[in-house]
């Protein structure tokens, strides 16, 4: 029987040999055509629709100090998330509240300057992990520096716990 149906829908009738067994018949009715005025109500949405474009900023909370004179590359710190990021869709795709994992990258000194060079390695939202695609290492990249040319006070980068940091997504995120 499908692959009668098969051939009905392919435009041509069925003959005995298409199937071993004929149990019925079945008609195939036209769709019927939408008119001019709804089609144009109709909306495609990009296939990214439930996910976060590459450049949205993600604002994180980190849970410990940072610092690039004492915290060596390739230390992971824990952050979340410090307010909601809308997706594409306009709707929440990552929470406050969600936890993330960022990773030293380079830190230490260049003559006076101080560098503290950080990636976000992971988001998690609703459970599921969010990483790098294949090929990068970090869903974003921030980049800090102190100049200590500038004063005493500006000896090295130095993030306190509950520092506010703003990364930047270096590529797009499916949240769903």
């Amino acid at each position: 029987m499908a692959v009668s149906l098969l051939a009905l829908a392919c435009g041509r009738r069925p003959k005995d040999s298409d199937s071993a067994v004929a149990v019925g018949t079945a008609t195939l009715r036209p769709l019927p055509k939408l008119s001019d005025a709804a089609q144009d109500k109709v909306e495609i949405k990009a296939a990214e629709a439930s996910g976060v474009p590459a450049g949205t900023t993600v604002p994180v909370m980190v849970y410990e100090g940072l610092d690039s004179d004492t915290t060596p590359p390739g230390t992971f710190g824990f952050a979340i998330v410090d307010e909601d990021v809308r997706g594409t869709d306009s709707k929440v795709a990552i929470p406050k509240g969600s936890p993330a994992v960022i990773v030293v990258r380079e830190s230490g000194k260049e003559g006076s300057i101080s560098v503290l060079n950080l990636g976000l390695y992971q988001l998690t939202v609703d459970g599921k992990p969010l990483r790098p695609s294949a090929g990068s290492s970090d869903l974003g990249k921030l980049d800090l520096k102190e100049d200590s040319a500038s004063g005493n006070h500006l000896r090295a980068v130095h993030l306190t716990r509950q520092s506010r940091l703003d990364f930047r997504l270096s590529q797009p995120l499916r949240t769903k």
